[in-house]
């Protein structure tokens, strides 16, 4: 989120974690998560989740602690883990809206568009592969 000038308020990525599974049976399954995933407003780490939420299947009482969430699958595809994360990675894109008035009637929106990753990390057109 920006605000009018284009300076940063919040930062965060909504995403989730989703499974496939064929498996017939019940068995049980282990997921754990990499050790710099911060749960909550403390703790240690490079990413925090600020939300999570958890499919009807999944056994996540020390999912804090562990980061690991154990589960006895359904079949089919579902979503296991729901989360919303804030990071202080930069902006790739900004983009910055305007209004104008053309008309009385009629209103003019301008977008201008800002990519602020680092020169050279992108190549255009694509390098041939011969």
């Amino acid at each position: 989120m920006l605000d009018g000038k284009g300076n940063v308020l919040n930062r965060s990525i909504d995403g989730q974690i989703v499974m496939r599974s064929f498996l017939s049976g019940c068995p049980n399954l282990t997921m754990q998560l990499n050790d710099d995933l911060v749960v909550g407003p403390s703790g240690y780490g490079s990413v925090k989740f600020v939300d999570v939420n958890f499919h009807d299947a999944v056994i996540s009482q020390d999912f804090a602690r562990t980061r690991a969430v154990s589960l006895y699958p359904p079949e089919g595809e579902y979503k296991v883990i729901g989360y919303r994360a804030e990071t202080n990675s930069p902006l790739p894109l900004v983009v910055l809206a305007s209004f104008g008035d053309s008309e009385r009637i009629k209103h003019d929106l301008y977008l201008r568009v800002r990519c602020e990753l680092p020169a050279g990390i992108l190549h255009w057109p694509p390098k041939s592969s011969e």
